[in-house]
């Protein structure tokens, strides 16, 4: 019987029982990941701006970024957007260096702070990102902050990032991380002979 109690006690300290929405804003998120099987052709995602985004990271031979956010509720979301996306480094790369796409999401009427629900990712963005109660998008993740870095040709999500603690142990800025993903990429594709 001990050896129960001891476990539920546990369990509940570690956060095990909690609500897995409350999660999102108690501690940063910890996954992401793609459905390898939702990943959609190019320009068949249903989604005009991704598509527009795809298009032209492939024109450029860019990597395509995607950053989930919740500017209105999510504070890890506005730590992470001012210390990394709001820095003069990273405006400066935005175009040139990788394409990117920023989904603010809401925080759902009458839930505690902090809470995330894939209703609340705007329905342009719906058919790219959601979160794992809801897994119907490409590319899903527990809550925000969340940065996504696509192969725009195959879809593929080459790189994921979600803490602050998580950039910073690369000792570079966000946008020093993409492209050194990026060009590990490149020449792994090289490597492989799929360039």
């Amino acid at each position: 019987m001990r050896p129960f109690l001891f476990l539920c006690c546990s369990a509940v300290v570690s956060g095990l029982f909690a609500p897995q929405a409350g999660i999102a804003q108690q501690r940063p998120p910890i996954f992401g990941f793609a459905n390898k099987n939702r990943i959609p052709e190019v320009n068949k995602s249903g989604s005009p701006v991704f598509d527009k985004l795809r298009n032209e990271a492939m024109k450029k031979k860019l990597p395509l970024v995607i950053y989930l956010t919740g500017s209105s509720w999510c504070s890890h979301c506005n730590i992470f957007t001012r210390e990394y996306i709001k820095t003069a480094n990273f405006k400066n790369a935005a175009g040139k260096k990788f394409i990117f796409w920023m989904v603010d999401t809401k925080q759902v009427p009458g839930n505690s702070p902090g809470t995330f629900n894939f209703k609340m990712v705007p329905e342009e963005a719906a058919k790219i990102v959601g979160c794992a109660d809801s897994p119907r998008a490409p590319y899903v993740v527990l809550g925000p902050p969340a940065v996504f870095i696509i192969d725009p040709v195959s879809g593929e999500l080459i790189k994921s990032l979600f803490t602050k603690s998580e950039v910073d142990k690369y000792g570079k800025p966000l946008a020093g991380i993409i492209e050194e993903a990026w060009n590990n990429h490149v020449n792994r594709k090289k490597l492989n002979g799929n360039a």
